[in-house]
Parts: C-alpha cells; structure tokens; sequence
C-alpha cells in the first residue's frame, strides 16, 4: 500500500518525565500536613479519652503516666501517618477521574517510561473490545444480518469505493498513531502532561477502530449480487490492514514502556500498514465484470 510518498516520519526529541521517591515524599507532606495533624489529634484525643475512662475503673493500674502517653502520642501519629498515606496514593489526577484504578495508578507513580506505559493502557482499554468483536467478524464467528440489496450499478458503484474508504482510514490512522498520540502522550512546556489531551486523542484512536469495525461490518451487511461473490470475497477482511497497525502501535508503547531504567536509547520503530490482499486480483475482477456488462 505504501510508495515512498505514503512514508511519513515523526523525528524529534521529547522530554520524559519521572517522579523520584524523595519528590513523592516532599508532595506527600505538602499536600498532606494539615491531614496528618487534624488525624494525629483526633486520635490521641480518643486515645486519651479510653486512657482517661480506663483509670477511672481501674486506679490502681496507673494507666495515666508518661509511657502510655509517650506510646500513645507515637502510635496516634503512626496512625495519621499511614492514613494520610493511603489518601495520598490514592489521589486521582485531574482529567482521569473516569478512568481505571491502573491508569490511576500508572500516572501518580510516574515511574521510569510511566507515560508510555500510561497510553499504553490508555488505548488497549479502549480498543479491546472492538478488537475482540472484529476478530470474530473477520474469522466468520459472528452473524451478520443481510440489510441491504443493491442492483448491479449500485453494487459496482459501492464496490469502487472500497479501497478510496480504506486508504481513508489508513490515513487517519497514521495522524493518530504516528504523530497525535506520540506528541500527546510526551510533557509540554511546562513539563506535564495534558491529561485532557491525551483522552481526547485515545478516544479519537477508539472511534476511528470502530470505524474500521464498521467497515468491515458494512460489506457483511450486503446482498451479493449474481456473479459478484468472487470480487466481493477478495475485498472481505481487507480492514485486517488497520488492525495490524494498531496491534503494532501498542506493542511499540508496550515494549518502551517496559523497558531497564536508564535504558534511553533512541525510539526506531516502524507502523507497516501492508497492501490489502489480493488488490490486484480484485481490480482485474472488477475489469472482467465491467467488460462482460459492458461498462
């Protein structure tokens, strides 16, 4: 499908960003001090409440002395401590409310390659079910109902716009995946990532694979005219171009986002959108048919 002028390229150097242990520890206490003493208090106040009510009936235990308040005051503000931990790790950042715990998860380590890993789940999340559906699709496990009936010129009509519909999408794809995707998943100026940018562009990449779905839907929905099951077979499954790029990009997200801290070697990969198969077969059919109706 790709001549030299179908070839597009997205070259450049983009920042990476990583969140270390000790700006985990330096956010926590920023974000978490007031919390930690509001809970630090109101647990020691409870527990030297029970302390207070435990020497009342039994005096001779002297539960009021420096070792239980010493033991107390540190235990209550371990308590705070570990409670404020959980809210802290469990914070969502803003623009991924709607998304998943690992998506949530992913982003607020912000570990080595985190964003890779990030689009990575980003896009499978969405795209899996479409994929599964149009597996079965194309290996015949699903039945699709006949909808329409097309006399032959309709037919031939509907049928020469199959590959122009194909490129189409190919095109949109290669926006996506190669340049929109890449760009938004990498810090802006200000050395963070547009979440809402991000989403926007990840459900643009979903509709466009349900568009592909839709495609290959579309030409199962169709009576086949006499003497066309030959042509229409070959352009059959053609939307497998679109899936095998798309497994391609998130295997390439996939494989960086797993990759050895420290491990900055230059990002060289490729997206092969194959030629659809049998298209030279399916123009010399389309050739036999229009001579034998003398089109």
């Amino acid at each position: 499908m790709e001549n030299d002028e179908d070839i597009v390229r997205n070259q450049g150097a983009r920042s990476l960003t990583y969140m270390p242990w000790h700006e985990h520890l330096r956010d926590f206490f920023l974000s978490q001090w007031k919390s930690i003493s509001i809970y630090w208090l109101g647990l020691f106040g409870a527990f030297w409440g029970l302390v207070e009510a435990s020497s009342f009936f039994f005096p001779n235990f002297n539960l009021s002395n420096n070792y239980i308040f010493s033991i107390g005051l540190g235990g209550c503000f371990l308590g705070a401590i570990f409670r404020c931990i959980h809210t802290y790790r469990n914070t969502i950042p803003n623009g991924l409310e709607s998304e998943s715990a690992t998506v949530h998860k992913i982003a607020f380590s912000k570990k080595h390659y985190w964003e890779y890993a990030l689009a990575y789940e980003l896009v499978k999340s969405r795209i899996q079910e479409i994929d599964r559906n149009l597996e079965d699709v194309i290996r015949n496990r699903t039945h699709i109902k006949i909808t329409k009936t097309m006399g032959f010129d309709e037919y031939i009509g509907w049928l020469q716009t199959r590959p122009d519909n194909l490129l189409r999408l190919v095109s949109v794809a290669k926006q996506l995946l190669i340049f929109d995707l890449i760009d938004a998943i990498h810090a802006d100026e200000s050395n963070e990532v547009d979440y809402g940018k991000l989403i926007r562009v990840v459900n643009l990449v979903r509709d466009l694979y349900q568009s592909a779905y839709d495609f290959e839907v579309e030409g199962r929905e169709i009576k086949v005219p006499d003497g066309f099951e030959v042509v229409h077979e070959i352009q059959a499954g053609w939307v497998s171009v679109i899936r095998d790029g798309f497994h391609q990009m998130l295997e390439i997200l996939h494989s960086v986002a797993i990759r050895q801290k420290g491990d900055f070697s230059p990002l060289d990969k490729s997206i092969v959108f194959d030629e659809p198969p049998r298209i030279d077969e399916f123009g010399d059919e389309l050739d036999r048919i229009g001579k034998k109706m003398g089109i």
